[in-house]
């Protein structure tokens, strides 16, 4: 059992002791079940994913307010939450999120040792997701995007189509940062996604769990790097 402590002192609860297809979910309660998702392929998701650390571990929630919330306290250095939709989406500023079906989002958890270069300039993984984003579009689509900085995804000029937002804090064992994004993937219209270009335009589309598993592998070579 992990207890989630969320804001003005709400708490909920994730339960990774196998419960059963049947346990209820609700605001207080999630329960952690191992079997793939209907809307979710963990198998396609492994088998794509190539990091020693970044997405190993990851939840997929069909439906939440926000997956940064899902990170508090601390599930790990690398640990993921996935959200089918979100309800209540963070962004800078205060900003909230739209969620529609077919957003590719996740929060990720990275910590960062007190005497690495990284942790002494936060901002910079903020910077580093947004460009691994956008290398994951292009290794499996073709499709090239623009990032304007610090953390905004662009089709072209004009049409954003993800973003990046980012929260630090410290701990003894360094600095802790949770990592959220999202990337209009397979949206509906009137939003503009990235598979609907990639099919007007002949390409291949691509899955949200290869498109995820990319992003956490070109990330941690970054971080590497």
């Amino acid at each position: 059992l992990l207890e989630l402590q969320g804001q003005q002192g709400s708490s909920a609860v994730l339960d990774f002791r196998l419960p059963s297809m049947h346990s209820e979910a609700g605001s207080t309660y999630i329960p952690v079940l191992r079997e793939d998702c209907p809307d979710f392929s963990s198998s396609l998701y492994t088998s794509s994913l190539a990091t020693r650390s970044l997405g190993r571990l990851l939840v997929y929630v069909p439906c939440l307010t926000t997956s940064q919330a899902a990170l508090s306290p601390a599930l790990g250095h690398g640990a993921a939450v996935v959200p089918g939709r979100q309800t209540l989406g963070r962004g800078r500023g205060g900003n909230t999120w739209l969620s529609p079906p077919g957003c590719a989002m996740f929060s990720l958890q990275a910590l960062l040792a007190s005497c690495s270069s990284l942790a002494s300039r936060p901002s910079l993984l903020q910077h580093l997701a947004a460009l691994a984003l956008v290398q994951a579009v292009t290794d499996t689509t073709g499709l090239r995007l623009a990032i304007k900085w610090p953390n905004d995804i662009y089709l072209g000029q004009g049409v954003k189509v993800g973003g990046v937002v980012a929260a630090a804090s410290t701990s003894s064992r360094g600095l802790l940062v949770s990592l959220g994004a999202g990337l209009n993937l397979d949206n509906s219209l009137p939003t503009t996604s990235v598979n609907r270009v990639v099919r007007e335009q002949g390409g291949q589309e691509v899955t949200r769990e290869l498109f995820l598993a990319t992003v956490f592998n070109r990330l941690e070579e970054l971080l590497d790097r």
